[in-house]
């Protein structure tokens, strides 16, 4: 017989994938993630680990710009959109959290986690925080964007949510969502040499969003 903990688990499972069962939201690589490629071939960048990397949009990308990629993702369905994606199935796709995260400490020249580490519980985020910066080679860069507080569904009712996003799902199912502040950030990333913690605001054309979706941007260096 399941415990509880375990059926809550499975039932957060099948939610995950409901989301991915119709593709992804987003296909192409974002604009911050194709900016920082030229860095981090200077960088010396070879591994990459994508930390969440739903249905491959950065992971294949990368892969195309020559970088050994693994991608993991809590979704079965997600990873599996991924590679069906991927040209020349180069990444390392898994499924699996980030709070057990199956890399050797000091594997990984860079780790990017794109709106995935505030999707889970406030102890969570912070073990996701530890398997990720272990992952990490020391001197090497970590770019993390995440909800910020001043998101407007911060705090928000499931029946006040609109429109369709990962956070919005999620409240309206009852999965965790962890909103950040600049101090918490700093506190988490605190052995890292921070050359970026920007907080950016997204105008969205929805008739029935009155304030910018705002996220917190962190691009920094393991000490």
């Amino acid at each position: 017989m399941k415990s509880p903990e375990m059926n809550e688990m499975s039932s957060n499972l099948s939610k995950w994938n409901e989301i991915y069962s119709e593709g992804s939201i987003h296909e192409k690589p974002s604009r911050e993630i194709v900016n920082l490629v030229p860095r981090l071939k200077s960088d010396d960048v070879i591994e990459i680990l994508d930390a969440g990397c739903g249905t491959g949009r950065h992971s294949n990308y990368l892969a195309d710009q020559g970088f050994k990629v693994h991608g993991i993702d809590v979704s079965s369905e997600a990873v599996k959109i991924a590679e069906a994606n991927q040209k020349n199935n180069t990444v390392d796709y898994r499924v699996g959290s980030l709070v057990d995260l199956p890399f050797s400490p000091d594997s990984m020249d860079f780790i990017l986690a794109n709106h995935s580490l505030e999707y889970a519980s406030d102890e969570d985020v912070r073990k996701s925080v530890k398997k990720l910066d272990a992952a990490l080679k020391s001197g090497k860069p970590i770019f993390i964007r995440v909800a910020s507080t001043q998101h407007p569904f911060y705090q928000a009712k499931p029946a006040d949510i609109y429109g369709f996003s990962h956070i919005g799902f999620c409240i309206k199912n009852g999965l965790p969502v962890h909103f950040f502040e600049e101090d918490e950030l700093k506190d988490l990333f605190k052995n890292y040499k921070m050359e970026r913690l920007e907080h950016v605001a997204h105008e969205v054309d929805h008739g029935k969003i009155s304030v910018p979706l705002r996220e917190w941007v962190l691009f920094g260096y393991k000490e």
